[in-house]
């Protein structure tokens, strides 16, 4: 059976027993576009699947994956609460003006092309995974002995490239 992304809203809204208008809030559109959405009358921008992503923290490999009503562990991720993301700013962690979406980009790029992001910076480490609110995945963490080596590899690899291109 074929699950579009209208009745996955449909069925998520009700799980967790959200209204419409919430959820429409958050997208940024008008109540009764939200219906026309979760009616199957309206399509789904990509606008609106960046807005389910961070909405419901289900990447958008499960809305785009017409073969599974229920998203599965490994579609969630975690968003940290504004307490933490504030705290970090305040320490100069996170410094621009719009940090909150800056984080869910990284966030969601991380989540969508860690091969990628791992070929340039090596491994994400769990304090990374945690600090960035991502999915600890164990074949995909530093092993505690490597961590114990270089806990920051990926800084490493950038001086060590910044000095070969100075030389």
């Amino acid at each position: 059976m074929l699950y579009p992304i209208h009745e996955k809203i449909q069925h998520l809204l009700r799980k967790r027993k959200i209204r419409k208008k919430d959820l429409a809030s958050h997208l940024g559109i008008a109540p009764q576009t939200m219906t026309d959405i979760c009616q199957g009358r309206s399509s789904v921008t990509l606008k609106h699947l960046r807005g389910l992503v961070s909405f419901f923290g289900i990447r958008a490999d499960y809305w785009i994956d017409d073969f599974r009503l229920e998203p599965e562990p490994r579609d969630y991720f975690k968003v940290l609460p504004d307490e933490d993301l504030q705290q970090m700013e305040a320490l100069g962690i996170i410094g621009s003006p719009n940090w909150k979406s800056t984080l869910a980009r990284v966030q969601y790029f991380i989540g969508m092309n860690r091969e990628l992001w791992e070929s340039h910076f090596g491994k994400v480490s769990v304090e990374d995974s945690r600090l960035l609110g991502l999915p600890l995945v164990e074949k995909d963490l530093l092993s505690s002995e490597d961590l114990q080596k270089n806990p920051f590899p990926f800084l490493e690899e950038d001086r060590g490239n910044a000095e070969n291109a100075e030389g």
